[in-house]
C-alpha cells in the first residue's frame, strides 16, 4: 500500500486540527449540537472524545487505520487548492 501521508505534513496540520476540535468543544452552541447528535444519531462521536482521539494521533496509527478500513483495495482521490506551489509548500514545512 503506498504510504502518501508522511510524518512532517502529519505533524505540520495535527496541532491545527487539535484547535479547531478544542474550539468546536468550548463552544456553547456546538455543544448543544453535540448533545443532541449524541442523543439522536448512532455512531456519533462528540468533539470532546474527537480532541482527545487526535491529541494522541500518529501517523503510524493513520496508516494503520487507513490499511485496516481500506485494505480489500479501494481508491480515494481529493483535490487540495492553495497558493502555494509544491516547492513553496515544501519549504514552508521544512
Amino acid at each position: 500500500m503506498l504510504q502518501v501521508l508522511e510524518q512532517r505534513p502529519f505533524l505540520f496540520f495535527l496541532p491545527q486540527a487539535q484547535r479547531d476540535y478544542y474550539n468546536r468543544f468550548v463552544d456553547p452552541m456546538n455543544l448543544a449540537k453535540d448533545l443532541e447528535g449524541a442523543a439522536t444519531l448512532e455512531g456519533f462521536h462528540l468533539d470532546v472524545d474527537l480532541h482527545g482521539a487526535v491529541a494522541v494521533a500518529t501517523v503510524g496509527e493513520v496508516h494503520r487505520f487507513a490499511r485496516e478500513l481500506f485494505g480489500g483495495g479501494c481508491f480515494l482521490q481529493g483535490l487540495a487548492q492553495g497558493n502555494l506551489t509544491l516547492t513553496e509548500a515544501e519549504v514552508k514545512l521544512n
